[in-house]
């Protein structure tokens, strides 16, 4: 093979100041960005607008993923940030006012309304906490227990209580989701999912419109994790949100929590993304800290399919140093681990599309091939074939360009647009022409090939060949049969 860096495990950047530019957009795909994250919590429409057409610019391969603010609760606007110390009484109101020393303001009075003395209230990823002292109608007081400084926006987790919003979307998600369907996002990213109901939510807003744009559900709170298996089963994919995992959570529980919630993932064949802090010291350093190179890898070895930057790339110093510090890291522990997991292999097939899959995985262990070709006309076959992370490249084709996109997020899956009609044959012998024309493959490579027939019927592979790409196109079929 003889191809550009074909990445196993992808990567997601969030956007932002040190980033939006055309030329940083181009500079970061040229490094192997596979997916452009719109934090919608900090972006205005006009703002995101211009953010995507420079992405649709410079790439037609390059998936966008819009993330919704969703019923995280936040302190309210600040006009001038302030510090809170240690022992500092603080007044929290529900309402939507500016927030100041005076009284610190939050627009949900439901959870204003279910806190008790004792209980604990952590601002900034727990970087501020406070103790709730004393309960009133719409407000409490509270006690400074570790200072530090209030600034506009910022979340509020209570995790000694079990809060759910009475609404999963606001106006403003709603207003976000609107936005994102209308510009052709690839995915939007639900935050703060409880369960099943906020996915469903999520895709009545979305309507007939966007069908085809995926969902990804960020687990960041206790309810979340417990309702795993029923949020997997209706969205498209999922982001372990490690940094409100931490609030809402007590921070030794996260690794395993991460670890269980990507075999879960696996098991059903759908994305992983590991998120929040992966290379934070590169916020302000061109070099990470050996213990997040360290997470880096954990992450990989969990079988994640993608990992995200958020501030590394949208405000820090270094971002393509970030990126590229990610891809090192990727390429060493992808090259050292020679075999996927054998535990991958006891998935159970609950179809005909798993059982070839599971077995094309293992002749890719096996065999001394260079490449699986999968014919998909959703995307669903490359998904369950990533699933069982081979270790040599999934090379993809479909007819459809928003599957090139969203397939970017698949380990170890690299998409190209290809016709899917016609006999099984033609096509087989077109698809494998377009990959060795492309560069990706060459005669000698011997491959294996999955897919089936009735041709561009979704889930209807049925088929497994294996052999050299020049058996393949040793003799080009006839169309007049």
């Amino acid at each position: 093979m003889n191809v550009p860096r074909l990445a196993r495990t992808k990567i997601v950047v969030t956007l932002g100041p040190a980033t939006q530019s055309p030329e940083m957009i181009e500079a970061l795909i040229e490094e192997g960005v596979n997916v452009f994250r719109l934090n919608m919590s900090h972006l205005d429409h006009a703002t995101a607008g211009a953010m995507i057409e420079r992405i649709r610019a410079a790439s037609d391969r390059v998936a966008i993923m819009a993330d919704l603010q969703g019923p995280k609760m936040r302190v309210t606007d600040v006009d001038e940030v302030f510090e809170l110390t240690k022992g500092e009484r603080v007044i929290v109101r529900a309402g939507e006012q500016l927030t100041t020393r005076e009284a610190l303001y939050v627009p949900a009075g439901d959870l204003v309304s279910i806190l008790e003395p004792g209980q604990r209230v952590l601002i900034d990823d727990g970087r501020v906490r406070l103790r709730v002292t004393e309960t009133r109608a719409g407000e409490f007081d509270a006690e400074v227990i570790a200072g530090g400084p209030i600034k506009s926006r910022k979340g509020i987790a209570c995790p000694d209580v079990r809060y759910r919003p009475e609404s999963y979307l606001n106006a403003g998600d709603r207003a976000d989701t609107a936005f994102a369907v209308e510009r052709g996002v690839d995915f939007i990213a639900a935050s703060y999912v409880s369960d099943v109901d906020d996915v469903t939510t999520l895709r009545e807003a979305m309507g007939e419109e966007g069908l085809a744009i995926g969902i990804i559900a960020k687990i960041e709170s206790r309810l979340g994790v417990e309702n795993i298996d029923a949020i997997l089963a209706h969205a498209d994919g999922m982001m372990v949100a490690r940094g409100d995992l931490g609030v809402e959570l007590p921070p030794e529980e996260v690794p395993l929590i991460q670890k269980r919630l990507i075999k879960r993932a696996k098991l059903v064949a759908k994305p992983v993304i590991v998120a929040t802090q992966m290379l934070e010291s590169m916020i302000s350093s061109p070099v990470p800290s050996r213990a997040e190179t360290s997470d880096v890898a954990n992450a990989i070895l969990d079988g994640t399919d993608a990992m995200m930057l958020s501030a590394e790339t949208s405000v820090g110093a270094f971002p393509l140093e970030a990126v590229r510090t990610l891809i090192r890291v990727s390429e060493h522990v992808e090259r050292e681990t020679a075999a996927p997991p054998e535990h991958l292999f006891n998935r159970p097939a609950h179809g005909t599309v798993e059982f070839i899959c599971r077995a094309a995985a293992k002749a890719a262990s096996e065999l001394n091939v260079k490449a699986i070709v999968a014919f998909t006309t959703t995307g669903s076959t490359a998904s369950n074939m990533a699933a069982y992370e081979p270790r040599v490249p999934v090379l993809a084709t479909t007819p459809s360009a928003i599957v090139v996109r969203k397939l970017g997020l698949q380990y170890g899956v690299h998409a190209v647009q290809a016709e899917h009609i016609g006999r099984y044959d033609i096509m087989l012998y077109r698809n494998v022409q377009k990959l060795t024309r492309a560069g990706i493959l060459e005669p000698s490579d011997s491959i294996v090939v999955i897919g089936g027939v009735p041709v561009g019927i979704p889930g209807s592979t049925n088929m497994l060949q294996v052999g050299t790409v020049e058996h393949f196109l040793a003799r080009e079929p006839q169309t007049d049969i």
